[in-house]
């Protein structure tokens, strides 16, 4: 009986031992932070990003946009005050076949949103990023970004009570940065909308004109692709200055012989006459056919602010 007795006591203490390995300490709870599950969702205000313009007939290639706007939607389901939003800028530069990344770790900060709400604009600057980074870019830099350049934006959200998500270290998920790149665009020198004020307005313009027309009036005149290849569409021939509504035809330019050709198949035969241009106002006076009786007639300024420059016209042809 003894051994017996040794046997089990030898068995208890092996399931005793047991029964004590699994009783295992659990550690305290997670203690949901704000910012666990706080994100940034942008949406683009017109293009997403800058625009990088190349004119079709000519070649010439410019900055078309160098600011991209943003509406900047905060999701957070904690009930916390936000103290400010900081964004910091990164760039990375297009080396040919290979990639250079400025920025390291921290980046350069961009912008600050103080008392930021739960909707907020950001408007991004391309010229302010270079700005930030000019020192370190390649030689090709020569004063501005690259088309090629890709902008990064990453944040720092700060609440009252001093803690912060600081999304260049701790990064939760793929809500933490945002990429801003270029658009290229190939543009017309006759495709656009341009800004018509008229100069001199004739007695019978003031009276019949559609659209009240007077001295220092404005209007937006557009130009769009034709019917055919090279033809450029007017929606209004006469810039509002005719009887009963615009009146529309098309036009088209010899580039060889500068010479602007315009065309009007209404009963009103608006005819355009070359008083100047520059390469940012192209003046003409504009007479219909009523003119020889009604002095329906005027002067207008067609301005353009898209960076292109009007040719250098030295004659206007009428085909009507």
């Amino acid at each position: 009986m003894k051994k017996i007795y040794l046997i089990l006591f030898g068995i208890l203490s092996v399931l005793t031992s047991c029964e004590k390995e699994e009783d295992i300490v659990m550690p305290p709870a997670y203690q949901v932070n704000w910012f666990d599950d706080t994100n940034l969702v942008f949406s683009p205000i017109g293009d997403p990003g800058f625009t990088y313009n190349i004119n079709s007939n000519s070649g010439q290639s410019f900055w078309g946009d160098t600011e991209a706007e943003y509406d900047v939607k905060m999701n957070f389901s904690a009930d916390i005050e936000i103290s400010k939003i900081e964004f910091y800028a990164f760039v990375e530069e297009n080396n040919g076949e290979t990639f250079s990344y400025k920025g390291g770790e921290i980046g350069k900060l961009l912008e600050t949103i103080t008392n930021p709400e739960n909707n907020f604009t950001l408007t991004v600057s391309s010229d302010k990023v270079y700005q930030l980074y000019s020192g370190e870019l390649s030689a090709e830099h020569s004063g501005e970004l690259l088309p090629e350049d890709l902008v990064e934006l990453k944040w720092v959200i700060t609440a009252e009570d001093g803690s912060v998500l600081d999304t260049r270290v701790d990064c939760n998920g793929f809500n933490c940065t945002y990429g801003i790149k270029t658009s290229i665009k190939y543009v017309d020198t006759w495709l656009g909308e341009f800004e018509a004020t008229w100069t001199e307005v004739g007695p019978g313009t003031v009276t019949y004109s559609y659209s009240d027309v007077v001295v220092g009036a404005k209007r937006t005149v557009t130009f769009t692709p034709g019917d055919e290849e090279g033809q450029y569409a007017v929606d209004d021939m006469a810039f509002g200055g005719a009887y009963g509504g615009p009146k529309p035809g098309y036009i088209t330019f010899d580039n060889t012989t500068n010479t602007l050709y315009v065309y009007d198949f209404t009963n009103y035969k608006n005819k355009w006459i070359l008083v100047s241009v520059t390469p940012e106002v192209l003046t003409v006076r504009w007479d219909n056919y009523y003119n020889q009786w009604y002095n329906e007639n005027g002067v207008i300024e067609l301005r353009r602010s898209d960076g292109l420059t009007w040719p250098d016209i030295t004659e206007i042809i009428n085909n009507n």
